[in-house]
């Protein structure tokens, strides 16, 4: 069995390839020479008072494993290599083909687990295909002209291949080494197997996403291309077809994962027989700051030196003494930039985005407060978020660019009479009260965040960092209620999953469920003929 010694650290001028073999010696000179020795997990200790390092936990092989554990300190066994967790397929026959509605992270790993399986599944994707999608987007930048089934929301990868392309969760569930894997294989760089906090970039994620898709292909799988669903047919309490494109598709299973950001799924999920629940909804705004204050931070008088990536923050404020909802930061995007996000014209939201290098000027992040769950029906939800985007959308002016204010003059609560010159916001700022824009507790809490993350983060609300308006879409604020065999409440034969259904948050947990729904519509039926 191989071990585990951890928390090994690397200097910062050396090179990974000579502290392997630094290492290697280091064992070999204390009676325990390995077999093998590679990195297993990376990180940066940048804990006050101590030298900036890299740490590493290192998987060893060596031939006298109690004299390893004797001599070095940190030495655990290592996990087990994860197996392959694939279902024995079921026995039932289907009664129609297996449909997946959505080509984000959920639709595209569950139709990839079902195609490798032999199940054939169909994919109804509202966007069209990754490379008409950018030159949507593109368009979208250049003139100010949003496709409302093109954009930074909608079309082949969902809205996560316009972010960061974070595959870090905090969701402890088996599978995330196979899914980083899957990743690797169809040209992810092979950091994310080491990294502690894994990203791809949106940059890459266009070479990940076809290849993937292609994968789903040669399997057997299918691709529909602007194929909206607008109509589920319910008989006996069981789904058995639903229309597409304009056509009516008989259905066999049905894997539910369109994403939260088309409002009118749950009313098709509603009006079939389903049950939409409400959720606590998040909401805040992205604060943006020079990469480089956002390095000093982290790393101090080393900032700036070659081996060191782009550093990143993570904040939180309980606001359990004033009586607020509390305030995290979220969607950290070192190097990154702010970008518009929204379903149709007259609405108006943010995200972070970022490449895989993450070398650009600015760094943002969302600053998020969570407000309790509306006892209220699903549709005063949607209202609510519609509401708070159009307000958005008429503050920066109705072209597209964003409301902004200082974040000084948000927790002075003034007006910023000038706003700083540059940005990443490629549609431009427009000085606005944000607080205005924001339900009153939101706002509130933001301010007094705000003033106790400074006090962490000389400057973190001064100078020229700003906060761009609104972040209205964190997670879904509904959830589509699934059964203990994870079909819907309601309706036998469709399989809600993803973050769209209230069940994931982030690229990795809404593949994750989405590989749960396809285990399960593989546990029960068998491959078609």
């Amino acid at each position: 069995m191989a071990l585990i010694l951890r928390q090994v650290a690397r200097p910062l001028d050396e090179p990974e390839e000579d502290f392997l073999a630094r290492v290697a010696r280091r064992l070999a000179a204390r009676g325990c020479p390995p077999r093998s020795l590679r990195p297993c997990r990376r990180s940066i200790d940048a804990r006050p008072g101590r030298p900036l390092a890299f740490l590493y936990n290192l998987e060893i092989e060596v031939d006298d494993e109690r004299r390893l554990r004797s001599r070095f300190r940190g030495v655990a066994s290592a996990a087990p290599e994860p197996r392959d967790d694939k279902p024995q397929p079921g026995n039932t026959p289907l009664p129609g083909r297996v449909l997946v509605v959505g080509a984000g992270p959920a639709g595209l790993y569950a139709a990839y687990c079902l195609a490798v399986a032999g199940y054939r599944p169909l994919i109804c994707e509202q966007g069209p295909a990754l490379a008409d999608r950018v030159a949507a987007v593109r368009r979208f930048f250049r003139r100010r002209v949003l496709d409302p089934e093109a954009n930074l929301l909608f079309g082949e990868g969902g809205a996560g291949t316009y972010s960061d392309g974070k595959l870090f969760t905090r969701v402890g569930r088996p599978g995330v080494s196979a899914w980083h894997r899957l990743l690797v294989r169809c040209g992810a760089q092979d950091d994310i197997l080491v990294d502690a906090q894994p990203h791809i970039g949106t940059d890459r994620l266009r070479v990940v996403v076809p290849e993937l898709r292609a994968r789903i292909l040669a399997a057997g799988g299918e691709v529909r291309w602007r194929c909206r669903v607008d109509g589920l047919k319910v008989e006996a309490g069981r789904l058995v077809a639903l229309r597409a494109g304009g056509e009516w598709m008989p259905a066999g299973a049905v894997i539910w994962a369109p994403g939260q950001h088309a409002d009118e799924t749950y009313d098709l999920v509603a009006g079939a027989g389903g049950i939409v629940d409400t959720r606590p909804y998040q909401i805040g705004v992205r604060i943006e700051h020079d990469q480089e204050a956002v390095d000093r931070w982290r790393y101090g008088a080393r900032a700036g030196h070659s081996a060191l990536p782009a550093a990143s923050y993570r904040l939180t404020w309980h606001g359990r003494e004033k009586g607020f909802p509390g305030v995290t930061t979220f969607c950290m995007c070192p190097g990154g930039e702010v970008v518009p996000i929204a379903p149709c014209r007259g609405r108006l939201g943010t995200n972070g985005m970022s490449y895989s290098y993450r070398r650009r000027r600015f760094a943002n992040s969302a600053l998020i407060t969570t407000l309790a769950a509306p006892a209220a029906a699903y549709r005063e939800v949607l209202a609510f978020r519609a509401g708070i985007e159009a307000r958005a959308f008429e503050a920066g002016g109705g072209d597209w660019s964003a409301p902004a204010q200082r974040a000084a003059d948000f927790t002075a609560g003034t007006f910023s009479r000038a706003l700083p010159g540059a940005s990443s916001y490629r549609l431009g700022l427009r000085a606005a009260p944000l607080a205005e824009l924001l339900p009153s507790p939101a706002g509130a809490s933001i301010r007094a965040a705000l003033a106790h993350f400074d006090t962490l983060l000389r400057g973190f609300a001064a100078g020229d960092a700003v906060l761009i308006g609104v972040e209205s879409r964190v997670s879904s604020p509904l959830r589509v209620l699934r059964t203990a065999t994870g079909e819907s409440a309601g309706i036998a034969g469709l399989y809600p999953c993803g973050e769209g259904s209230g069940y994931a948050s982030g690229i990795t947990s809404s593949a994750l469920d989405g590989k749960r729904a396809a285990d399960a519509v593989i546990a029960r039926f068998a491959p078609p003929a």
